[in-house]
């Protein structure tokens, strides 16, 4: 995790967007509005890992490996989620699922495509260095 982890961010479930972006092809009121699609409930990057980790232990059998914080990426936005009011009103989009349910499924879905994990691939040098995270560049992730 970079920086402290206290960073707000609002996933959303492919599965809760799906409907709203279809409806809005089909839907007079969305011609020529701007709506946002998106999570409606804000976690914490510390949460959302918290999530990821409860799931890795129930899916695996394995023990909790923590989290590693390193330090902040530069120009990191501290805080970044949408408002999602007008996707609701004009599309009816409903976002229901709690971060919990959508790691389980991704963790579930990882799992069963590599039980042994993968080894990291790297690009063979990055395009843009001077502002990138120290461990991207030392290829620690």
């Amino acid at each position: 995790i970079f920086g402290d982890g206290e960073q707000r961010r609002a996933p959303s479930d492919v599965q809760d967007v799906v409907p709203a972006l279809a409806q809005m092809g089909l839907s007079d009121k969305a011609v020529g509005q701007v709506i946002n699609i998106g999570g409606k409930r804000d976690y914490t990057i510390n949460e959302i890992a918290r999530s990821v980790r409860n799931s890795f232990v129930e899916v695996t059998g394995r023990h909790d490996p923590g989290t590693i914080h390193e330090p902040e990426r530069p120009c990191e936005v501290k805080n970044a989620y949408c408002s999602v009011e007008k996707s609701i009103e004009l599309l009816g989009y409903t976002d229901k699922t709690p971060i919990a349910e959508m790691a389980d499924r991704i963790v579930r879905w990882a799992y069963s495509v590599a039980p042994n994990g993968v080894e990291p691939r790297y690009l063979k040098e990055f395009e843009i260095e001077k502002k990138a995270p120290r461990v991207w560049i030392e290829k620690r992730m």
